[in-house]
This record gives structure tokens, sequence and C-alpha cells, in this order.
């Protein structure tokens, strides 16, 4: 029997990168579903996108029991703020979502008041206040030839890159900066900063 040669002493071992895994809900049915599907193409690590209707703290208590019972390094909730937080209850409701998520390790991510104004981020210089509104925010991205299709919401692949991905993450953070809650804004850098995209 022929005997296995160890390996000579002094030689590194390749140690392989363990793959992330991250659970990424959402209640966008359509433009949040394609960035996420283009994000898996730019990653090794493994996203595991999921659609849920309901509010934010709904998908925050489903968000709980998914990272429960997967095995997940991280998990994401992803909603707009629809109609802004001036409806009565809003606000409130939000809070309570955000308490619960701290307290059980998800991670919020926001957009006032669409998805879309991450979207402006990787094709604007400055994302305008009036991207506060969705309708504003989606004309804008049509106009700037991010969303396309014939409802509009469909994202062209090509437009995200980790480099657009990275000035999307600097414009995220200078919205949050002047605008604070009142004007247009998006938790989205913080995400692809914890997944480590860009």
């Amino acid at each position: 029997m022929k005997k296995l040669r160890s390996r000579p002493r002094g030689r590194s071992q390749r140690v392989r990168r363990q793959h992330s895994r991250y659970l990424i809900l959402t209640n966008g049915q359509v433009t949040e579903l394609c960035y996420f599907d283009r994000i898996n193409q730019l990653t090794q690590d493994s996203l595991v996108v999921k659609h849920q209707n309901g509010d934010v703290k709904k998908l925050v208590e489903k968000a709980i029991t998914m990272k429960k019972t997967g095995d997940f390094d991280k998990a994401f909730v992803v909603c707009d703020i629809d109609d802004g937080l001036d409806l009565p209850g809003k606000r409130k409701r939000l809070r309570e979502a955000e308490i619960l998520a701290k307290k059980n390790g998800i991670i919020l991510i926001l957009s006032q008041e669409s998805f879309e104004v991450w979207l402006l981020c990787h094709v604007m210089k400055k994302v305008p206040g009036r991207a506060r509104h969705r309708s504003d925010a989606q004309d804008l991205a049509v106009k700037h030839g991010i969303c396309v299709g014939t409802n509009q919401k469909s994202i062209i692949p090509t437009a995200i890159t980790k480099e657009s991905i990275a000035t999307a993450a600097m414009e995220a953070k200078r919205l949050r900066e002047v605008h604070g809650e009142d004007g247009p804004f998006t938790d989205m850098d913080i995400l692809v900063d914890s997944i480590g995209i860009c």
C-alpha cells in the first residue's frame, strides 16, 4: 500500500471563504425583487429574498419567525414608507416595528416614499427633494432609464453594478444628512454595506 504524502511544513493552506446567507423580506412586489435578483448575480453570498404583504410591523414579525427557523447570518426587512409618516398611527406603528426589529436582531431598511429613491441614487449625482413623493420618484426613475416595462417597475439589470451601488451608497448617506425624515431617504446603503456588495 502506497503511503500518502503529508503536506510539507511551512506551506500555507488555502482557506475557503465561508459564504454568508442573508434573509431579505420585502413588501415590494416587483421593483425590489428585480433589484435583489441582480444583487444575487453580483455576490457570492446567498440572498434569500421573500415577498410578504403587510405593513412594516407585520414584516418584522414574519422576519423574526423566519430568522429563528432558518440559518441566516443576518435578516433584513425592506419597506417603503408609503404616504409618508403623516397618517394617524403610522409613525407609532413604525416606531413599534423599529423597537421590535432591534430587539430581535432584524435590520430595518426603509425608503421614503419608495424604493425608487434608492434606484435614483445609482444614476443621479444629487437626488432632488421632490423624489420624496412616490409618483415623482417613479417618474424620475423612468426618465433616467433605470425603470422600464409596461408597468415601469422592472429594472434594467446592467444599470446595477458594484460601481453604481457604491455611488448610490454615498448619495443615500448624503440624503439622510441633508433631509433627515422630512425628505427623500433610503437606508439601502446600510444593507449593501452589511452584505459587503460595494
